[in-house]
């Protein structure tokens, strides 16, 4: 989630104005999904319909409780097929507010380790844009490590990656046939 500011919404408000006076029309746009508490840290998520400067407008209408100086998160990704292009993967990062330009080239794909992705942000956004972390863009990676399996037939054999862990135990999605 990225922190947008915070506001003092009552039920029934289908707007709010950042407590702090911040410009959050360089951080919101139309159709983002934001997520707004009550003062007893009930989550709603609505949809921001429009963002003038420090005011934004949502639907559907606050249904909880008083929020005083709640703060208001918003959460921005994209979806990016692992078999994607470098020109898909570029227009899907320039399609997020606040990214800027960005060169992106792919290597791959390795029979054991799949694609290898080299993103370089070219735009400056400096401090203003930046100062806080959540503000900013972030990547990580969700594989740790690959098994490659032989011998279970067709459809069972190929490589798995490790992409999290369920109950302490990692689990294993399968990349590919071999």
């Amino acid at each position: 989630n990225n922190y947008v500011g915070s506001a003092t919404i009552s039920p029934g408000d289908n707007f709010f104005v950042e407590s702090n006076g911040r410009h959050v029309d360089q951080i919101l746009r139309a159709g983002d999904t934001i997520q707004l508490r009550d003062s007893n840290g009930r989550s709603q998520y609505v949809t921001v319909s429009a963002v003038d400067v420090s005011k934004v407008t949502f639907s559907p209408p606050f249904e909880s409780e008083i929020a005083t100086r709640t703060p208001v998160y918003t959460k921005q990704k994209v979806v990016v097929s692992a078999k994607a292009s470098s020109t898909e993967m570029k227009t899907a990062l320039e399609s997020l507010p606040g990214v800027g330009f960005v060169s992106v080239s792919r290597e791959g794909p390795k029979d054991s380790e799949g694609f290898t992705w080299f993103i370089t942000f070219q735009s400056t956004m400096g401090m203003s844009a930046c100062s806080m972390q959540s503000w900013c863009l972030t990547s990580n990676i969700d594989t740790i490590q690959y098994v490659k399996v032989s011998g279970l037939g067709q459809g069972y054999d190929g490589n798995y990656v490790q992409t999290s862990f369920t109950d302490g135990r990692p689990r294993y999605v399968l990349l590919w046939s071999s």
